[in-house]
């Protein structure tokens, strides 16, 4: 029985871990944390596309209403090189350095080789234009 005895003593100090297991372990995920984190706080790229998209086409819908109530033209202006649009209704707004847009109007639309417009008319249905955005492989189209 004595023996018995001292083989469950002897068991029992086997359970835990060492102090220095457990320091191994917090230091692993430590830097899986300083890794991971940044990654987790920015937004994906699909949703920063997904966001410049809407953006965009809430600006068209407000310079089409614009139009409408003003019985008047109101035209949208992109600019593709400075990254930014606006109308009588939309003040300037930039989209993401990262993100490049494609812009395909008529020729009577188009200001210079970068900047062109979404005209509306108050009575007229929608202007035909595109404008695409691009981040990488990803594409995200408005019109």
């Amino acid at each position: 029985m004595n023996g018995d005895a001292q083989s469950r003593h002897e068991d029992a100090g086997n359970d835990g871990f060492t102090l220095l297991e457990m320091l191994v372990v917090l230091t692993i995920l430590a830097l899986v944390a300083v890794v991971a984190l940044p990654q987790l706080n920015r937004p994906s790229d699909g949703l920063r596309l997904q966001t410049a998209a809407r953006d965009l086409v809430g600006a068209l819908r407000l310079t089409r209403a614009t139009a409408i109530l003003r019985s008047a033209v109101a035209t949208l202006v992109i600019d593709v090189d400075q990254r930014a649009f606006e109308s009588p209704a939309v003040p300037r707004k930039a989209f993401a350095p990262d993100i490049r847009a494609q812009l395909t109007v008529a020729e009577p639309e188009r200001v210079t080789p970068s900047r062109g417009g979404f005209r509306f008319f108050p009575t007229a249905p929608r202007p035909a234009a595109i404008c695409v955005f691009v981040w990488g492989p990803k594409r995200r189209e408005s019109a």
